[in-house]
């Protein structure tokens, strides 16, 4: 009869040890950037939907005119967001889901 060695699996403490010891610090303005280009291309879309859908007589530039105010409003609220998750996880050294709260 063979003997196999079967190694033993990690416990959850034992994980979330291995985790922290394995930390890598994120860097908050390039996340912060990322994320807000990002949010930024989804507030065009936001605002060509609210162009298309209003009664106006500016045409196609109303997208930045008249509903701009969108863009910038989805761009700081991505890039705020995606700062103080970077950043509060740099301080915890932690990636969970805390991070973001």
């Amino acid at each position: 009869m063979d003997a196999t060695f079967v190694e033993p699996q990690l416990s959850i403490t034992e994980n979330l040890a291995k985790e922290k010891e394995s930390y890598t610090p994120r860097r908050p303005l390039y996340d912060a950037a990322l994320v807000g280009a990002q949010s930024a291309a989804v507030g065009v879309v936001v605002s060509a939907v609210q162009n298309a859908l209003a009664k106006h007589n500016a045409g196609a530039a109303g997208i930045f005119t008249r509903t701009g105010g969108t863009i910038g409003f989805f761009a700081a609220m991505g890039a705020t967001f995606a700062l103080t998750d970077s950043m509060s996880a740099n301080i915890r050294e932690k990636n969970d889901a805390t991070n973001g709260f």
